[in-house]
């Protein structure tokens, strides 16, 4: 089911990001006021914690779950950041909930099973049919073996990607929370598109909301002054010391974790006294996110301004701050080594050193991650963080050029992992893990799966092009060895396919769009095809039968030996295969539409119509209205925003896919006769 695990409240991946317990003592109102709504099962079957960024949601949240499922009422978790790429993306959301639920209930478990035994890919559809297919049908058929009071918690919806996903996924919870047994409590940030949809869920109903940036001041700096004195035991602050401390953190507990952090770091290398001063000397009177944005300021100031740093350690500072703020996933400290080409992750380390009160560095794996999605927002806005600004178009260039270079520097670049035969699926390769994770680094993976992620989001230079270039003629196969080896070629497609748009867009050379789009091809034949079960095959299968004017075949052929080489009128002509073959409705399906760019496709499906990336076979979007079933007709438009679809003989209709609910009838009721259907 692809569950993702890291997004459970207590994952392991929870200490990377350091997500706990509040403090003893701490929150208890709050916490009080949550647990009693979950004891109540007529008290709502929806509850909503919101609050500005650093006013603790997280962590109440968290301490809610631990004490839930001490008394058996957790049925799942799904805590969102931004930090980790398995817990933004609204999709995993559905089917991480549906996992759990299955652990926590047996008949759950047993009905799961059986509509996944019906489509087992039930998980890759359309939110809306993942709904239906892994929480809603099983819940309805064991409905009177599930006790009244479990709770699913969701923290921190407002982290995940896709605004028009986030809204989608609430109109799931919230439209059938009457009906289904679950109860939900969700936290977020009071922005704009949440609260709409929230506001129109709890109006009118018995349900609950706590806004935490509402409450009492008094009670909130209590908390904060007992969080701080349990924080900060060690340090020997003097009774003159406390309240300044405590008063410049005003309610904001991101602030006083900042501070906290700060002081237990400063302290070893500075006074006491240097310390307090740093952090107090900026009061918290102005809005929160003033309040925040000086305190990132002042810490940065100091961190940057630490006796004995050269121009050439603020530079790489700088390099690895604006490095852990870009980055498409947690980097450890080896792997942003590579990247920056330093000499190691203990070089790192000692360079992360003054800036640990807003980066955290996992003792083991040495994960370095930001404490708090403040942090990213304050530094890639160029008004907040003015001198410190990072500017996303060159942090993302200079990280796309070092991906390429990590590839392109790895040897052997050929047969990484030393497979004995391509009469061998790898599957049947005895200690092929073992091989993997000897000969493919973490900073090479994150290069292979990331570098044009990074090089979609920069512009053209003649160095990053040569570098593209370099590695479409060298680097291409190896890499995809890298990518299937490590079990991403799923992946592989929408990889290539943003380095061939970069390429389009910046309007490079006509020969290396040529090559990118060959190699677009190559990729997606491999990946999409039982041959990609063999890594040795890349060479064996693909590459010898590849027709030989393709420029894939001309720029690697030359280089090998003892491949079959197929000569021929037959190969002269020959033309490319299906890329991908998906199974969208076990009913006929009459028409299909794709958009002008080729990455997006619509389709009727038995539930209704669902738009789908060709890059990936994912649905990226579903309509599943009334209307919307049994279509015959489907068209879209040229950019993707409009879908026109009608039954057969029916009325038309057009559904605006960037708002889910908007469906317009293009003709009046006793109208019909469509025969067909276009889009302009």
């Amino acid at each position: 089911m692809s569950p993702s695990k890291a997004a459970i409240y207590n994952s392991a991946e929870s200490e990377t990001i350091k997500r706990g317990l509040c403090t003893p003592g701490t929150r208890q109102p709050q916490i009080d006021l949550l647990l009693e709504w979950a004891r109540t099962p007529d008290s709502g079957k929806t509850c909503w914690m919101n609050g500005m960024a650093g006013t603790g949601k997280t962590t109440i949240a968290y301490t809610v779950c631990s004490q839930l499922e001490r008394d058996c009422q957790l049925g799942a978790s799904f805590f969102c950041s931004r930090t980790i790429s398995a817990c933004r993306q609204v999709k995993y959301i559905i089917p991480t909930i549906a996992y759990q639920l299955a652990r926590f209930s047996l008949p759950f478990q047993y009905a799961l099973s059986k509509a996944l035994e019906l489509d087992p890919d039930a998980q890759d559809r359309a939110l809306g049919v993942q709904y239906q297919k892994l929480i809603a049908e099983p819940l309805a058929e064991v409905r009177s073996s599930l006790p009244e009071d479990f709770i699913v918690v969701i923290d921190a919806l407002d982290e995940c990607e896709n605004e028009d996903s986030v809204s989608q996924i609430l109109d799931q919870l919230l439209s059938s929370a009457d009906t289904s047994l679950i109860r939900f409590l969700i936290s977020s940030r009071p922005e704009k598109q949440i609260a709409h949809k929230m506001a129109g869920r709890l109006n009118g109903h018995d349900d609950t909301r706590l806004v935490l940036h509402d409450l009492d001041r008094s009670t909130v700096k209590a908390d904060i002054e007992a969080y701080m004195r349990a924080e900060l035991k060690e340090v020997p602050l003097t009774d003159a010391q406390w309240p300044l401390v405590v008063d410049c953190c005003g309610e904001l507990f991101i602030y006083a974790s900042t501070v906290c952090r700060y002081i237990k770091n400063a302290h070893e290398t500075m006074s006491l006294k240097e310390a307090v001063n740093t952090v107090t000397t900026r009061g918290s009177n102005h809005g929160h996110e003033k309040t925040i944005d000086d305190l990132y300021k002042t810490l940065l100031g100091t961190a940057f301004g630490s006796p004995g740093l050269n121009d050439q350690d603020k530079k790489r500072m700088n390099d690895i701050l604006q490095t852990v703020v870009c980055a498409m996933e947690p980097m450890s400290v080896n792997s942003i080594a590579s990247l920056l080409r330093l000499d190691s992750g203990d070089r790192v380390g000692r360079l992360l050193a003054p800036l640990r009160s807003v980066l955290n560095v996992t003792k083991g794996t040495g994960l370095v991650t930001t404490l708090h999605a403040s942090f990213p927002n304050f530094m890639l806005l160029s008004d907040r963080s003015t001198t410190l600004y990072c500017q996303p178009n060159m942090r993302h260039a200079a990280m796309a050029e070092g991906c390429l270079e990590v590839i392109e520097s790895t040897e052997p670049n050929f047969n990484i992992c030393a497979l004995p035969s391509s009469y061998l699926f790898d599957l049947e390769v005895e200690g092929l893990d073992k091989k993997v994770s000897e000969s493919i680094s973490p900073g090479l993976l994150y290069a292979c799966r990331y570098w044009s992620a990074h090089l979609e989001l920069c512009q053209h230079s003649p160095r990053l092009m040569k570098r593209v270039r370099q590695f479409f003629l060298s680097r291409l196969l190896l890499w995809m060895e890298i990518i299937n080896l490590t079990k991403y070629i799923r992946y592989a497609t929408s990889i290539i396919q943003r380095a061939e748009r970069w390429c389009i867009e910046q309007k490079v050379n006509e020969d290396l769009i040529m090559l990118v789009r060959d190699a677009s091809r190559f990729v997606s034949v491999y990946a999409n095809h039982p041959v990609s079960q063999s890594t040795p095959h890349i060479y064996a299968s693909m590459l010898a039968f590849w027709p030989p004017s393709r420029p894939i075949s001309g720029a690697y052929m030359s280089r090998t030996s003892g491949l079959a080489r197929p000569i021929g009128m037959a190969m002269d002509r020959r033309q490319l295969a299906l890329i991908a073959t998906w199974k969208l409705s076990s009913d006929g399906i009459g028409s299909i539409g794709l958009t002008a760019d080729g990455t997006r496709l619509v389709a009727p499906s038995e539930n209704g119509i669902e738009v789908y990336d060709t890059a990936t076979g994912e649905s990226v979007a579903s309509l599943t209205d009334d209307c919307a079933k049994k279509v015959y007709y489907v068209a879209i438009s040229g950019d993707g925003t409009r879908v026109a679809f009608s039954q057969h003989n029916g009325i038309p209709y057009v559904w605006e896919t960037r708002n889910r609910s908007m469906v317009t009838q293009l003709l009046p009721d006793g109208i019909s006769g469509v025969s067909s259907i276009a889009v302009s």
